[in-house]
């Protein structure tokens, strides 16, 4: 009965730690590409139209432009969010050493 309980314990695995470290990774990452779209939206929407109305220039920006900045920055952030988390959720078993 010995060997038994011996073999027994020898091919039961000890349940792994749960880590989450996975989800450190992809917050910090998220968290800098929030700062990457800011800086790219503003880039690439916000300048080139002031610079095409010369009469307001930098100091008034009309609601079309900040609707606009506003909408490419969360829609961008949002899926890119999403594929984050998804990226390092399925690859977490290499984070969970």
């Amino acid at each position: 009965m010995g060997e038994f309980t011996q073999s027994l314990r020898s091919h039961v695995r000890p349940p792994q730690k749960l880590s989450l470290r996975w989800l450190v990774y992809a917050t910090l990452t998220s968290i800098a590409l929030a700062v990457i779209l800011l800086c790219l939206v503003f880039l690439f929407n916000v300048i080139p139209s002031a610079m095409h109305s010369s009469e307001t220039g930098w100091r008034d920006f009309t609601p079309q432009q900040w609707a606009s900045m506003k909408l490419w920055y969360f829609v961008l952030l949002g899926g890119g969010v999403a594929l984050i988390f998804l990226y390092f959720y399925l690859r977490r078993h290499k984070y969970d050493a």
